[in-house]
């Protein structure tokens, strides 16, 4: 299982509510939390959670190519601070499930 999913999951309320503010199917949740979200959804996903779950945390196997995008002055991803109106911090390790 995904764990960073599963974290979303919490901060949004429901895996109900992932998949609707993401516009997928539960189902599709379901196929995401056992595999992984695709590469490019993973911005959705850091979006909907307002930056507290990060590209990097929902898909490691990529952490340097979103590293990568981060450090690009053009990306969307460069400056989360201004990317989340709620100025959350993002998430840790540590406070991932286990």
């Amino acid at each position: 299982m995904n764990s960073a999913l599963i974290l979303a999951s919490n901060i949004l309320g429901s895996q109900r509510k992932l998949a609707k503010s993401l516009g997928i199917s539960p189902q599709a949740l379901g196929k995401w939390l056992r595999n992984g979200p695709p590469m490019e959804r993973c911005p959705d996903v850091e979006i909907a959670t307002n930056g507290r779950v990060r590209c990097e945390q929902l898909r490691p196997d990529l952490a340097e190519k979103f590293t990568y995008l981060r450090n690009s002055p053009s990306c969307a991803l460069s400056n989360p601070a201004t990317d989340y109106p709620t100025g959350a911090p993002p998430l840790g390790a540590s406070d991932l499930p286990a």
